[in-house]
């Protein structure tokens, strides 16, 4: 069975802005999607706030004010590739981000999406098949995962069915945690679709 996840890198966070969950274990992946618990969507708003400059010692107000008032939102991650029957798993790679999650719609057409760097995720296409590296470059090696261009077209949708499921929790915390923001006519965060 194939899987294709939206998902993001869990930073390594400064105990100094340390938003008031689950501690997080840099290098971990959280999956995103409708069905996301509260503290998913803290730690998902911890690994935006990674990068959103405010003063220490910063709590949560002060980290989704940042939030509010950034015009673009980056975080790395994007989608993984899972083959639940082979056991290979392809995840986004170095400076790839949740952003960049269209990107897999080049190899509908032939192309060859970026997926990352180190280790270099990669999809080769040979006619209706697609067979997607971990470890791509010029000589591919390690776990691969194959699917067909009508299957990904499918993995996509469903990915994107999670993301929008996912914006919809966001959007809900956002309601009950930052109500007077939004009553404010401040800037309403627009993060995945």
């Amino acid at each position: 069975m194939l899987t294709l996840r939206p998902v993001v890198e869990v930073p390594d966070v400064d105990p100094a802005r340390r938003w008031p969950t689950r501690t997080p274990t840099p290098g971990w992946w959280l999956t995103l999607h409708g069905g996301c618990a509260a503290q998913e969507v803290e730690l998902f708003l911890a690994c935006l706030a990674a990068h959103v400059d405010v003063e220490p010692p910063a709590g949560r107000d002060e980290l989704v004010d940042g939030l509010l008032r950034e015009e673009l939102l980056l975080v790395a991650g994007g989608l993984r590739l899972d083959d639940r029957d082979t056991g290979a798993t392809v995840s986004p790679g170095c400076c790839a981000g949740l952003e960049d999650w269209r990107e897999w719609t080049a190899a509908l057409d032939g192309g060859t999406p970026w997926l990352g760097h180190d280790p270099g995720p990669r999809v080769e296409v040979e006619g209706d098949l697609l067979r997607v590296w971990q470890h791509g470059g010029p000589q591919p090696r390690g776990p691969y995962v194959e699917l067909s261009r009508p299957r990904l077209a499918e993995l996509l949708r469903s990915a994107q069915a999670d993301l929008s499921g996912f914006l919809a929790r966001v959007d809900a915390w956002v309601r009950i945690t930052a109500p007077l923001e939004l009553a404010g006519g401040g800037p309403h965060p627009r993060y995945l679709t």
